[in-house]
């Protein structure tokens, strides 16, 4: 089905369900009204037009049709038809019938039955496949990923995937990131369970099940620029799905038929930039169709089922009006109440476009600010509840923390973190010298949101939470670190959401994007100035020349 869209860019959802409603009471006085095309489709089925062919090539078949069941008695579609989609599977391993998703076996051996008998009065889009008797539904479609990417379904179980809960906006990507590691890994088993309750591997192909209590699946892996490929099919008529893109709603999945032709693959959450696809491509309800779609800095494209239906238009924002899109975050698959099935899922990880990237050397640097000038009284307790165990001596700033059990708070020590009383910095260079006992663990808060690592990883391997590390998001790319107890010497620059990071002289971070905050972040507002952070919780450390150059332009 190739149709042009007419849906103006931003027209709103009210005038969209009035076109809708309208449109479709028309079309669904005819809609059973068949006609036989002839020919294969890609998947091997052929069209049914009422009269009876010659003779079935084969005792097993695959049947799908769309029947009338009653009509919507409340909502906004009282008073519409109401349609099952219905797929009849004859098989040598035995006979299936799915109804909306809800799968029903026969007896293990039956005899052959007549296909066109079981399409019952009222059908509307008959179609049929014969297959072999060698056929099975699990290696139907399956393939391997194209050259560069990787799959991200193994067609047998949920390795790789994990729950995404909407509870306390743990589904908002600058929510959780924000969250410190004790409560998001408690959201997160929460997630999981609902996951492994409403997301399952039937027939090696992931199905969602449509019932109250799921949400959307998402990759473990976060990704930034991309380009995915993934086949999907609705197991409902007028059902609605979708992919979020950096944790972001939404490329749509959904039935044309309900939105006056208004086909899948468009940006629906957008609101100032072009939302509606270029053409409606998709498929009938029940088979199969492949969408691809690359993202590139805040840009995307899709394309459904070989047709370009979005043409590099901006993604936004839609968790945060008016904020950037993250540079990275989750690939997820949506919940939408309706049962929906995916396969052949994969991805490859793209560059960074060239524009995209800034040029920390030819910034303009503005007000030079020592941050140790004043010693203490240019710094606050970030919570006054908490013992202060800071203090400046000599133009040097310690930590000092306690194993007081009455006193613990997390990290053992019963200390606040200090906070400078100015938060008028965006982006900015930063240089000070840490020294750090054995097994310390601090950091360095950039905007009270981006944790610079500092922890005694002398003689460890690169990782993301060594010295100097963006915590959680980034790992250098070498380890510099001195052994704790002698000073060590960091750089860094915060620039349009990248981070250059040189220890001890050693460029270990190189303008690499930024995902995000990260844990214990002041708050996920990415797009205002904030403050410097020194971590107290955890343990002592201390701090000299401490200099920081506001970046202007």
């Amino acid at each position: 089905m190739k149709m042009e869209s007419t849906m103006e860019p931003g027209v709103k959802r009210g005038f969209k369900v009035l076109a809708v409603s309208v449109a479709l009471g028309a079309a669904l006085a005819g809609c059973c009204s068949l006609t036989c095309s002839g020919r294969k489709d890609s998947d091997g089925f052929v069209r049914f037009d009422g009269r009876m062919p010659p003779e079935a090539p084969s005792d097993y078949f695959i049947l799908r049709y769309e029947r009338p069941n009653g009509v919507y008695t409340n909502g906004w579609k009282k008073g519409m038809v109401k349609w099952d989609f219905v797929e009849v599977r004859q098989l040598k391993e035995g006979a299936t019938t799915l109804r909306d998703g809800v799968l029903t076996k026969s007896p293990a051996t039956v005899e052959p039955r007549n296909w066109a008998k079981l399409v019952q009065p009222g059908a509307r889009n008959v179609r049929v496949k014969f297959v072999d008797a060698d056929y099975t539904l699990a290696a139907d479609g399956r393939e391997e990923p194209p050259d560069g990417f990787v799959s991200l379904f193994n067609g047998r179980d949920l390795e790789g995937w994990k729950g995404v809960t909407p509870e306390e906006k743990f589904n908002w990507p600058g929510v959780r990131r924000a969250a410190i590691p004790e409560k998001l890994w408690e959201m997160q088993a929460k997630a999981d369970k609902l996951m492994k309750e409403h997301w399952h591997v039937r027939d090696g192909v992931l199905f969602f099940d449509g019932l109250p209590g799921g949400n959307n699946l998402a990759a473990k892996k976060d990704y930034g620029n991309f380009e995915a490929v993934a086949d999907w099919r609705l197991l409902r008529v007028f059902g609605d799905s979708g992919f979020y893109l950096r944790g972001s709603p939404q490329v749509q999945v959904w039935d044309p038929n309900l939105w006056a032709g208004q086909g899948s693959g468009c940006i629906w959450n957008n609101k100032a930039a072009l939302s509606a696809a270029l053409v409606c491509a998709d498929r009938p309800i029940g088979d199969w169709n492949r969408c691809r779609m690359r993202i590139v800095g805040d840009k995307v494209t899709v394309w459904l089922n070989g047709e370009k239906v979005v043409d590099n238009v901006t993604y936004e924002n839609s968790r945060q009006k008016g904020a950037p899109l993250p540079l990275v975050d989750q690939f997820e698959l949506q919940c939408h109440g309706d049962p929906v099935e995916f396969r052949n899922i994969f991805i490859k990880e793209l560059p960074e476009a060239a524009e995209d990237i800034p040029d920390p050397a030819s910034a303009v640097r503005g007000e030079r600010i020592d941050l140790l000038k004043d010693g203490i009284d240019g710094w606050k307790a970030a919570d006054p509840k908490l013992r202060m165990g800071w203090s400046v001596k000599g133009g040097v700033l310690s930590n000092f923390v306690t194993k007081d059990p009455d006193k613990t708070s997390r990290g053992g020590s019963g200390g606040t973190h200090l906070v400078t009383k100015r938060d008028d910095f965006f982006d900015f260079d930063l240089s000070y010298d840490v020294l750090v006992e054995k097994k310390c663990n601090s950091g360095v808060y950039l905007r009270g949101r981006y944790e610079i690592q500092v922890n005694d990883s002398y003689g460890r391997k690169p990782d993301c939470h060594n010295m100097g590390a963006l915590y959680d998001l980034v790992t250098p790319t070498v380890s510099a670190e001195k052994p704790a107890g002698e000073w060590q010497h960091v750089d860094l620059t915060l620039y349009k959401r990248h981070l250059t990071v040189t220890l001890n002289g050693v460029k270990i971070i190189d303008n690499k994007p930024i995902a995000g905050v990260t844990p214990g972040a002041v708050d996920w507002d990415e797009t205002v100035p904030g403050p410097i952070l020194l971590q107290g919780d955890h343990s002592n450390a201390s701090f000299k020349n401490m200099v920081l150059t506001k970046i202007v332009k």
